[in-house]
């Protein structure tokens, strides 16, 4: 995308911000050849295949960084943001996330990236210490609103940290990503099997009318404890010494099921404060026939009964966020996984051929 100026062209069409994941950087190096000379290069050096992976992301996460950052000074720094993702073996662990959190931001070296950490509650320990030490933080695979409103007081509690100890507050940028379709999917499995039980009971029915809401619903709940939080004598003196809200950002916004329309959660999710990643065919989906308008503070009401009525169903949302945390670092882990073998062929591949060609030489 750097290289043939695909990045380039989103920019000049109004896209302020790019996100990376294991999945991504996975497919990237997998099924292109883009990547054969850095490879080459770094064997020859003696990299490992983890040490082989972080230099190419780093080496495309700081291009990316410096196309974007005419957006961040135009901006005064409130976009123009790459963000990269540390190890998702290290999710479980806050020690070892902050350490890898300090590393990539330490070498990565630019003031608009921000390090993603899973939003696990070891996750948020190191989000709370990462912001204090001045690393700008995206908090990821966020499901439920109790682990949001974590997230939410782990920001205010480091800039408070900050603050009381005279460090500037202005410079720390944060998002917290709030992932949508997702959870339609995981619930709506749920629902349709009480729809199919019984779909003329009184469950079946409310299972029925619930079916595609909910994903919207959890994210409007989201946004409503954000402006609470942010709203709040709390902040206001944070705010009075420059630091900004930490936005929500609306992840996973394609539609996985062909019923839904594509613009679905673009639409629906729409209001000040807030970031959305989307894939390249949602934007040009949006672009083509999307509707900006304010979107986020309809039916707040509806969002918190239908939230609500999952329990009266005997559905527990906590044990969704609990199944949808795993199931998004272990999809992580699998692409992190199969990148580092991937690496690791070629860097058996290199080293063989270097071997013929010195024996060749020899001979």
């Amino acid at each position: 995308m750097i290289d043939s100026g695909e990045l380039q062209s989103y920019l000049d069409r109004g896209i302020t911000g790019v996100t990376s994941n294991p999945t991504i950087f996975d497919r990237a190096i997998s099924q292109s050849d883009a990547y054969e000379a850095q490879i080459c290069h770094l064997v020859q050096e003696g990299y490992d295949a983890y040490s082989i992976y972080e230099a190419l992301a780093v080496a495309d996460i700081q291009r990316a960084c410096d196309l974007l950052r005419p957006v961040f000074d135009r901006t005064d720094r409130l976009d123009g943001y790459v963000s990269l993702e540390i190890s998702p073996f290290l999710a479980y662990s806050a020690e070892k996330s902050l350490i890898g959190a300090r590393r990539l931001f330490s070498t990565v070296d630019r003031p608009n990236v921000m390090i993603k950490i899973p939003g696990t509650p070891a996750g948020i320990q190191a989000t709370a210490e990462a912001l204090y030490e001045g690393i700008n933080v995206n908090v990821t695979l966020l499901f439920s609103i109790d682990a949001y409103q974590a997230v939410i007081d782990a920001y205010l509690e480091a800039l408070e940290r900050r603050l009381d100890e005279g460090e500037p507050v202005d410079c720390i940028a944060s998002v917290a990503s709030f992932f949508v379709s997702r959870v339609d999917t995981e619930i709506d499995r749920r629902l349709q099997a009480i729809v199919d039980r019984d779909p003329e009971s009184q469950s079946g029915m409310l299972a029925s009318c619930l079916i595609g809401t909910v994903g919207i619903s959890n994210a409007r709940v989201a946004y409503h404890e954000f402006v609470q939080a942010f709203q709040s004598g709390r902040f206001e003196r944070l705010r009075e010494a420059g630091a900004r809200v930490q936005r929500p950002l609306w992840a996973s916004t394609s539609t996985k099921n062909p019923d839904y329309p594509a613009n679905l959660y673009t639409e629906a999710l729409i209001g000040p404060d807030t970031v959305n990643t989307m894939t390249a065919d949602s934007i040009e989906s949006f672009l083509a026939d999307g509707k900006a308008e304010p979107s986020l503070s309809l039916r707040r009401d509806e969002s918190f009964h239908a939230l609500n009525a999952l329990s009266e169903l005997g559905i527990s949302y906590p044990e969704i966020n609990q199944t949808l945390v795993e199931q998004g670092l272990e999809a992580f882990a699998e692409s992190f996984r199969s990148m580092l073998n991937t690496l690791e062929s070629a860097k058996e591949e290199v080293i063989q051929l270097h071997e013929a060609s010195v024996a060749f030489q020899y001979e």
